[in-house]
């Protein structure tokens, strides 16, 4: 996926907007929204940014995993 392309920085990027996002109902950031728009069309409003925040996180994790058994 997507996600797994991104760079450390960008990844911490996106959750950091999806945070905020989530806390304010809206994202400055135009690249959380077409990443809703593209990747999440089969899912409706907040469902769409639920899974987008749970595919972050979960690669997040994956990333930190991996750095903890190295």
């Amino acid at each position: 996926m997507f996600l797994e392309k991104m760079s450390d920085e960008k990844l911490l990027e996106l959750l950091t907007s999806i945070s905020d996002y989530e806390e304010r109902g809206y994202s400055d950031n135009d690249e959380v929204r077409i990443y809703i728009d593209t990747w999440y069309d089969n899912k409706v409003g907040l469902e769409r940014l639920l899974c987008l925040q749970f595919d972050a996180f979960r690669e997040a994790a994956m990333r930190w995993r991996k750095l903890k058994i190295s």
